[in-house]
């Protein structure tokens, strides 16, 4: 008799865990879906995926909405292809590093890819504001943009050597070609954004053939 209570019991409570379980899975379903409209990823009324929720949907990242909007911002249009290689480094690199408070390089970015990252200051803080409101904070930790590095990024992708690219920094080889594979994966999704954003497309594959060259050819597939 006392197997059974204690049978019922637990039967109760994986259907309470499981229950509560339902309910916080839901709620994280709607705060993403409150995003999406507010940031205007999102039609609200038929929840029909609007421009910059279908290049969300078409890449895959630590946060596909703050990249979606970072490469629909006009300010890329200008780029170069190094350039745009560049700045999705910027985008990229910050959780890619091991040492982030003490890493160098001599290799300066352009100031085409600074100003375009300025311009994308207020929409870093749109997301921001909405991912905090919704309780979803620890998507923010994604949202930062790191300088130090893309400089190396462009050089690289501007036909610098691997020799030259790690003679000026403090990276070692394997924070190197991460940084390097990230930036070139990423390259590699926006190939496909021909609908999206087909202004893209040929300087991401001009910057891409300029990055797979060895070593980093043998870490993109």
């Amino acid at each position: 008799v006392a197997a059974k209570r204690l049978l019922k019991r637990a039967q109760r409570l994986v259907a309470e865990a499981d229950q509560a379980q339902n309910v916080t899975t839901w709620n994280s379903f709607m705060d993403v879906l409150g995003i999406l409209v507010q940031l205007g990823a999102m039609e609200q009324s038929s929840l029909r995926l609007l421009p910059l929720g279908r290049v969300a949907r078409s890449i895959n990242c630590n946060n596909e909405l703050w990249m979606a909007a970072a490469l629909s911002s006009p300010g890329l249009m200008s780029l170069s292809p190094p350039q745009l290689a560049a700045l999705v480094g910027a985008l990229q690199c910050t959780d890619l590093l091991k040492r982030p408070m003490s890493i160098w390089s001599s290799f300066q970015v352009s100031d085409a890819v600074v100003a375009a990252l300025e311009e994308l200051e207020p929409v870093m803080e749109a997301i921001y504001n909405a991912q905090t409101a919704a309780g979803q904070a620890r998507w923010n930790e994604h949202l930062a943009v790191d300088l130090r590095l893309a400089g190396l990024v462009e050089a690289w992708a501007g036909g610098a050597s691997w020799q030259e690219v790690m003679a000026d920094t403090s990276l070692d080889d394997g924070d190197m070609a991460r940084l390097m594979a990230r930036t070139a994966d990423m390259l590699k999704q926006m190939t496909f954004l021909d609908e999206q954003l087909p202004y893209l497309t040929g300087p991401a594959r001009a910057a891409l053939r300029a990055m797979d060259r060895k070593p980093i050819s043998d870490l993109v597939a």
